[in-house]
Formats: C-alpha cells, structure tokens, sequence
C-alpha cells in the first residue's frame, strides 16, 4: 500500500542520515532522552523577519551576504568538567544582543555536565550557560554567561516564504574551535522535507539544501541573498550514493 511504502522508505532514510555534525559523532532527533527539558531560562520573543517585496537588498555576491552575517555566527567548544574532555566543537547563533545563542540539541549528548565556552567573531571567549534544549527539533538555546556590548544578533527571516530554487549560504566553523568561520553555497532543494528520526516514530520538517554543511557546521546558519538567517544547519545524508542533501532546521520550528 501507499502508506505501507513511505514507512519502509522513512526507515531506509533514516538508516543512512548522519545525524550529528559535531566533531564528537552521530545523532538526529528523538535520541532516546525526555522529548524536551529546560532549565528554566527563557530568551526573548525575536520577531522574524519578511522577505524584501522588492529586489534592492538582493545580493548577488555571495562576499557581501557573508559579511552580513559572519559577525551573529559564533564558535562553541563543548567540554565537560566531570570527565575533563572536550566533547565537541560546533556553531550557534546569536539569536539576541543580550546574549542569547541558538544551536543544536545534539551538540551536548553524552557529555557529563555540560559546558560551554563561546568564542565571538572579534576573538573574545566567554563562558555561557545552558538554558533550553529540545531533542525532537534538535534546538537549544544557551546564554552567555556575562554581559557583553556590541552583540551583533543575526536577522532572523520567516522561513515559510522560503523558495525553491532560491540561492543560498551557510556561515559556521567546521573541523575546530576557533577558527576562521567558513561559508559554503547553494539552492533551497526541497521546503518542509520530512524526516523520521532514527530511535523514533517522531518526523521532524526540514530546508534541504546542497549546500555543504561539514562536522563542526552544527547549529551554524543558512542564510538567504538578504543576508537574512533562514535556517539552523543540523544534518546531512551520508552514503557513497548521496551528494550534498543536507537539512537546516525553519526558522518557523526555532521561533517556536
């Protein structure tokens, strides 16, 4: 039958995802933890923006979207002071300027104790803390520990008026902590993707891109020619037989 064919399609594509691309290893949504917990920390409402009606702010060159962005993208060492290993090293997003940072959920699995040192764009390392995770859409949130001028939060765009076809880039710092931030392009291949998780029944909605999203890229952004963040890069599949079909998480599924 019809749906007897998407189910045995949905577990064949969860078999080969990559589900973490964190430098520690594999993970996607519903990992077996609660579905979702929080500290207790809230961060502020971010309104999303729209998409210009007009092309003035279009931009062609993909430099100039880049620098739009690069300064609200940050570095994220994971480390954990139970077992006195560094775990991870990822991306985030400034989401707020009082400190407020999105990433992904799987970026802290298995890591005892969790913590958090945040390396910005102007090289300054802070500490932050966790504030809110949740394993089904594969966000968190984290805060930076101290209060710090000149944030520079990211222009979050309504990732419903995405487009097929549109062009694309994603900002974050694959391979290590405290590098140079990197920028890889593409298109919007597919909007509300659905993928099922692969401990789970629970199918998380998608922007797929070819834009290439590296280990390390976790929690980093995908972003339109407005420079607008649209997307939270999280996953990718793998296998000799795919090329460059990676996921970003909506903008719409981060508000909430």
């Amino acid at each position: 039958t019809k749906n007897k064919g998407l189910r045995v399609f949905s577990t064949l594509l969860a078999v080969v995802l990559i589900v973490s691309l964190s430098i520690c290893g594999g993970y996607f949504a519903g990992k077996g933890k609660s579905s979702s917990y929080n500290s207790g920390g809230k961060a502020p409402e971010t309104e999303l923006a729209s998409r210009p009606e007009d092309d003035s702010e279009l931009s062609e060159n993909y430099s100039a979207v880049f620098e739009k962005v690069n300064k609200s993208v940050v570095s994220i060492l994971v480390y954990s002071t139970e077992t006195q290993t560094i775990t991870g090293s990822v991306s985030g997003v400034i989401y707020s300027d009082d400190g407020y940072i999105v990433t992904n959920d799987h970026v802290y699995e298995d890591t005892p104790n969790a913590q958090f040192m945040v390396r910005l764009y102007s090289g300054e390392e802070y500490k932050a803390s966790f504030v809110a995770g949740d394993t089904r859409s594969d966000l968190a949130v984290i805060k930076l520990n101290d209060k710090v001028k000149g944030l520079e939060a990211a222009v979050f765009g309504n990732s419903d008026e995405v487009i097929v076809g549109e062009p694309v880039i994603t900002v974050g710092y694959p391979f290590s902590y405290g590098s140079s931030a990197t920028v890889s392009h593409g298109i919007i291949s597919a909007k509300d993707r659905r993928v099922t998780g692969t401990s789970t029944n629970y199918a998380s909605t998608f922007l797929q891109t070819d834009a290439v999203i590296n280990p390390g890229n976790s929690g980093g952004a995908l972003c339109n020619m407005y420079g607008q963040v649209i997307g939270i890069t999280s996953s990718k599949l793998a296998g000799e037989e795919y090329d460059a079909v990676s996921y970003a998480i909506p903008t719409k599924t981060m508000n909430k």
